[in-house]
């Protein structure tokens, strides 16, 4: 008998003392069952079921246990979650993203992964191209001023196109 079965019989034989008004051995069984296996199907919703139940009742020791049972149900689950989670995005593109936002250490870690992976990627070389290059010298205000209202003037662009429907530029 393989873990899985075990435990829907410990869920199946908890639906059936609950059906019974046999509280505690329900409980019992439920407890048993999440030991075993917190993240089997139809777990937590039986779990949830009772505690419903018991909520027009008034046995507050049961009603604790199944609080108790259904914490750490969810948190299993959580854990299951962040688990399955996939790793945080290394692309070229979010590197580029770092580094026009000013974050050059974390543009070019994320380059170096990519590149790790993908030696060649022009985007992730380019990225690191540009934090490594030395600053440009220093232009003068009215040029600097210029630069601004056109990045202004594009951006402008860019939503009013994207408010009629079109995509961005």
């Amino acid at each position: 008998m393989t873990k899985q079965d075990a435990t829907r019989i410990r869920v199946d034989l908890a639906r059936g003392h609950w059906q019974l008004a046999e509280r505690a051995e329900a409980i019992a069984c439920l407890e048993r069952a999440a030991a075993a296996s917190p993240l089997h199907e139809g777990l937590l919703l039986l779990v949830e079921s009772c505690l419903e139940d018991l909520e027009s009742g008034g046995a507050e020791e049961l009603a604790l246990r199944l609080a108790a049972l259904r914490a750490q149900i969810l948190d299993a689950q959580d854990e299951h979650s962040a688990e399955a989670m996939p790793a945080p995005l290394s692309t070229s593109t979010v590197a580029k993203l770092y580094a026009e936002q000013g974050h050059p250490e974390k543009a070019l870690a994320v380059a170096d992964d990519v590149l790790r992976r993908n030696p060649g990627d022009a985007r992730a070389l380019a990225v690191r191209a540009s934090i490594a290059a030395p600053l440009p010298p220093r232009r003068s205000r009215s040029s600097s001023n210029a630069r601004v209202v056109a990045e202004l003037e594009r951006w402008l662009a860019n939503l009013t196109q994207r408010k009629h429907g079109g995509a961005w530029a």
